[in-house]
């Protein structure tokens, strides 16, 4: 079940940094260092090879996210 929770974090969290990646105008570098991640760790979540970390999630909502139930509500 937990994969299950992981797989739709994952997937939901891939189409939404790259949208906002887009909207912002930014490059990945750019992108990697608003997240206070490398860019090599973006370039993975960027391409949907990797799913997020608590930090980059949190990040992301707390900075990012325009609309943070929205984006919750997808994941049930």
């Amino acid at each position: 079940m937990r994969k299950h929770y992981s797989d739709i974090l994952k997937t939901q969290f891939y189409h939404r940094i790259i949208e906002t990646r887009a909207t912002l105008g930014f490059t990945q570098e750019q992108m990697a260092e608003a997240l206070a991640m490398s860019a090599r760790s973006y370039m993975y979540l960027d391409y949907g090879k990797h799913s997020c970390s608590a930090l980059t999630l949190s990040l992301y909502l707390i900075y990012y996210c325009p609309d943070v139930d929205a984006f919750l509500q997808e994941l049930k």
